[in-house]
């Protein structure tokens, strides 16, 4: 996926070394459920920026595994096959957050996923 930048305020030009102009991104689920883990996945992704500065060409880097175990689909939490789970996402560069989007961050976030 790839987008350019329009009607950038002043004081904000350099937004596109630190978010980017695009984001590549690669999803893998196994078919089949896995042992303890029930239904995982693994989601890989990275902004990329073309503009000439520090930032270089890739900004961040996500990384997040996740997964549904099979106790999940048991009352009370619902139906069988679950439609949320769990994750793990280790984030690393700048542009992770609208706050501090020109820091360089190294971020581990644990969470639930609905999908």
């Amino acid at each position: 996926m790839a987008w350019a930048p329009f009607n950038i305020e002043a004081g904000n030009e350099d937004i596109t070394a630190y978010a980017g102009h695009g984001r590549l991104s690669l999803a893998f689920a196994p078919r089949h459920e896995l042992p303890l883990l029930g239904r995982a996945w693994l989601d890989v992704a990275s902004h990329f920026s073309l503009a000439e500065n520090r930032a270089g060409l890739f900004t961040n880097l996500e990384a997040s595994i996740g997964f549904a175990p099979p106790w999940l689909r048991r009352p009370p939490f619902g139906q069988a096959p679950p439609r949320y789970g769990l994750f793990v996402q280790w984030v690393v560069g700048r542009g992770t957050s609208l706050i501090e989007y020109s820091r360089f961050q190294n971020t581990v976030r644990l969470g639930l996923r609905l999908f």
